[in-house]
């Protein structure tokens, strides 16, 4: 018998939240010119949340998943791509720096905050941005999060 439901609820919306980034990254670009974006949007971000060598400093791969990322997240709806892109790579760049369980704790709380989510919208958002923009650092974030 699990007796601490929040942070189960927590765990499974971060869970839920990567899986989707994972998803909807792996669904590459809508554009037709473009055949090969699938490929470059599965392997975009660092752990840093600079742009990969695939990508340069074009950031369509990135866009493109925030683009499909928001459309789940309602409140996200008319928040621009690059102002979700800017704040995934941010988030990364200040887990990276401090991967501590403050650190993951304070990364919600400011999505909820700044971009007006509630704690599960916030937890699935950082999720899906550990996912896209700093992979390598997710087991930390969610353990992090959770502890």
């Amino acid at each position: 018998m699990l007796t601490t439901g929040k942070s189960t609820t927590k765990t499974m919306s971060i869970i839920a939240g990567a899986a989707l980034a994972l998803t909807l990254t792996a669904c590459g670009s809508d554009n037709a010119a473009d055949p090969g974006s699938g490929d470059k949007a599965s392997s975009t971000g660092s752990a840093t949340g600079a742009a990969s060598p695939t990508t340069g400093t074009d950031t369509s791969g990135d866009e493109a998943w925030a683009s499909r990322f928001k459309k789940v997240i309602p409140p996200l709806a008319d928040t621009p791509d690059a102002q979700l892109v800017t704040a995934g790579k941010k988030m990364c760049a200040d887990f990276t720096a401090a991967p501590t369980p403050v650190t993951a704790k304070a990364i919600i709380k400011d999505a909820e905050t700044t971009l007006k989510l509630d704690s599960a919208q916030a937890n699935m958002w950082t999720g899906g941005a550990v996912a896209h923009f700093c992979n390598d650092q997710g087991t930390a974030f969610l353990t992090a999060s959770v502890g």
